[in-house]
């Protein structure tokens, strides 16, 4: 062989070897581009995803909100319209209510205990011995002589008021007992939050005795 021929050989196996170098370089550069593509692809869905997520979340957090504020606002008309409710059925039960007080007073019996409840309630408040008793004018006068024996040492006077329906007022030393029909109504929230009370307890009891399904 000669010496041409195995310069030849020689460029030839050189130009091999960098093709070969050339070809496995490129094949790693690609493949760590592939790499660094696939890697951006990820953080990019990721980032996208995470995007999305705080999306829903804020998405489902302004309905969370919209929604309490809609129950916020029904559960206030539904209070006002129970309120307004209570209000006219405490109304619609006021005049039945000094009606029943009135006829009680009609009644002996009752007009006797009344008067027993009143009593108890003015010896106990009243410190002077001088009382004046504020009557319905119809009062029988049977009654009163029966009442003055009654309060022994007790000096009482009589005065019958055309105001007084049923019922009596005491005075005593600047002092007041009133247990008249409007003395006993005078405290219309008080006695208004007693009949509901009432009404409610009744109704719950009505529930709780009506046999379940």
């Amino acid at each position: 062989m000669s010496a041409l021929d195995s310069d030849t050989q020689a460029q030839q196996h050189l130009l091999a070897v960098v093709e070969r170098y050339r070809e496995e370089k490129c094949a790693e550069l690609l493949e760590r581009a592939d790499e660094q593509a696939r890697q951006l692809v990820r953080q990019a869905y990721a980032e996208a995803r995470s995007r999305a997520q705080r999306g829903i979340a804020d998405v489902r957090l302004h309905y969370r909100h919209k929604i309490a504020a809609a129950q916020a606002r029904q559960q206030t008309r539904m209070r006002q319209q129970r309120q307004h409710d209570n209000s006219a059925l405490l109304a619609s039960l006021w005049e039945p209510l000094r009606a029943a007080i009135l006829s009680r007073w009609q009644q002996p019996g009752a007009r006797r205990e009344w008067i027993d409840a009143l009593l108890r309630t003015a010896a106990a408040k009243l410190l002077d011995s001088s009382w004046t008793i504020e009557h319905p004018a119809d009062w029988p006068q049977a009654e009163q002589d029966a009442l003055r024996t009654r309060l022994g040492e007790v000096r009482v006077s009589f005065a019958p008021q055309a105001g007084i329906a049923a019922g009596l007022r005491i005075r005593a030393g600047g002092a007041c007992v009133d247990g008249s029909v409007d003395g006993l109504l005078k405290d219309r929230a008080h006695i208004e939050s007693l009949l509901l009370a009432g009404l409610i307890e009744r109704c719950n009891k009505q529930l709780s005795d009506c046999p379940s399904l």
